[in-house]
């Protein structure tokens, strides 16, 4: 690894990231079939950095700002940080247009915040908008929360 190329994260490729996005939205990391090696194909040549993703995410990848965000806010291969984690969250979400579904799982994820009231002030209705555009997207778990939280504010 050269200088300034960041520690390696075993993720390999746009469709690996994608795969990664929707396990840890279902909370099935382990399905994704990593080998040893960190990787799920490895003859994958190119190992992706914490500085790769970045950026990525500034160049206007919405799935790699979720991806960062999921790396902070679990804390893997990074400290823990929500702060951080919810900004790149809502970067991947403003980056959505809405009719992606990988990118807009960013909304997905930035929505939970909301309405848990985890890092942020507590907002039922930011939560519910966010949500609703991730379902727009195709996300089904947002239509789903969409429904819970509209039940919650008594739309």
């Amino acid at each position: 690894m050269g200088a300034g190329a960041g520690p390696a994260l075993g993720l390999e490729g746009r469709a690996m990231f994608r795969r990664f996005i929707v396990a840890s939205a279902a909370g099935m990391l382990a399905c994704l079939g990593f080998g040893a090696s960190g990787r799920a194909d490895p003859s994958d040549p190119v190992p992706v950095t914490l500085e790769g993703l970045q950026q990525s995410c500034d160049g206007g990848e919405a799935v790699d700002c979720a991806a960062l965000g999921h790396l902070y806010r679990r804390g893997e291969e990074v400290p823990q940080d929500l702060s951080r984690a919810i900004a790149m969250f809502r970067r991947g979400c403003d980056l959505s247009s809405g009719a992606e579904e990988f990118g807009s799982y960013a909304c997905h994820f930035l929505a939970a915040f909301y309405e848990s009231g985890e890092g942020v002030p507590r907002d039922l209705a930011r939560a519910l908008q966010l949500y609703e555009k991730s379902c727009k997207a195709g996300n089904d778990d947002s239509c789903s929360q969409a429904r819970v939280v509209r039940l919650s504010i008594g739309n």
